[in-house]
This record gives structure tokens, C-alpha cells and sequence, in this order.
């Protein structure tokens, strides 16, 4: 990674955190209350892994939120990978920024069951990444991976068997 691509990748995660801050002191909203009332249940395609992550972290709104918060930078740097891997570490970088820094994505962040819309999208760009990986380097590893990233997103959401 160049330092363009450095600085504009920190800036936007600074920026990002710094965006998502009052999103840590709000409650609730829409049906993120009943969440809690069904439990994970590992069907494939399936949300297990979305029920299981949210119920890993219990109903502590902030520390709830602080998670959405972490994989939607995760899904950023995703992202990034997978876009400097199909063109010029800088333009991933840009891609990545607006990735985070986009109003639009605040739904994803703020709202606890849009959660599975960050797990499905971290392990679809993963998938990406390590199939583009494989093809320029190689390694049996890369392939077992891919096999664990893309059943990781068909048990995140049901969108998720599409990455297949």
C-alpha cells in the first residue's frame, strides 16, 4: 500500500468513527427489540450466524452497536483488498472510503438486525479477495478459506448463497 492509499484509507476510517459516534449512544429502533426472542437456528441458507454473533454480545445497546460499527470498517477493508486486487491500490482505497464513509450504509450500522447485511457483505468481499489471491498466487490454503468465507455468508444471510 502506497501512502496516498494510507491516508485516504485512515482518514476515512477516522472519519467513519467519528461519523458512527452517536449512533453508540442511541437505543433501539424497529424491530431490533424482538432480536433477542428467536435463537439462532443453523440452516443453510440461514441467519445462524447473524442470531449467534448478536446473541454472543448480549443486550448491551452501546457494545451492540460498537460491533455493527466494527464490521462495517471490516466490510471497508474487505473492500479494499478486493478492489486493489482488480485495479490500483488507490482506487480501492477510494472505493473503501465511500464504502464507510456513505450515508447510506447507516442503516447497516444502525439498526441491530440490519447486521447480517455487514456479515453477509464481510464474507462475500472475502470470497472475492481470496478467489482473486488464488488465481494470481496459488495455495491449497487460499481454496479452504474460500470454502469457510463463502459458507460463513450463506449462514449470515440468505443473500448469501448468491456469493456461491
Amino acid at each position: 500500500m502506497d501512502r496516498t492509499s494510507f491516508a485516504v484509507l485512515a482518514s476515512a476510517i477516522l472519519l467513519t468513527i467519528w461519523a458512527y459516534q452517536p449512533v453508540s449512544r442511541s437505543v433501539w429502533v424497529y424491530e431490533d427489540e424482538h432480536v433477542f426472542e428467536s435463537p439462532a437456528v443453523w440452516v443453510l441458507p440461514g441467519r445462524g450466524l447473524t442470531q449467534w454473533t448478536i446473541h454472543a454480545i448480549g443486550d448491551d445497546t452501546p457494545r451492540q452497536h460498537h460491533a455493527n460499527l466494527a464490521l462495517h470498517l471490516a466490510v471497508g477493508a474487505a473492500l479494499y483488498l478486493t478492489a486493489s486486487a482488480l485495479t490500483i491500490p488507490l482506487a480501492g482505497a477510494f472505493a473503501a472510503a465511500v464504502w464507510m464513509v456513505h450515508p447510506l450504509n447507516t442503516e447497516a450500522v444502525a439498526y441491530l438486525t440490519a447486521r447480517g447485511d455487514l456479515l453477509v457483505a464481510l464474507f462475500s468481499l472475502c470470497s472475492g479477495w481470496l478467489a482473486l489471491s488464488w488465481h494470481a498466487h496459488g495455495g491449497w490454503w487460499r481454496l479452504v478459506l474460500l470454502g469457510h468465507t463463502l459458507l460463513a455468508a450463506a449462514l449470515s444471510k440468505e443473500i448469501g448463497l448468491m456469493a456461491l
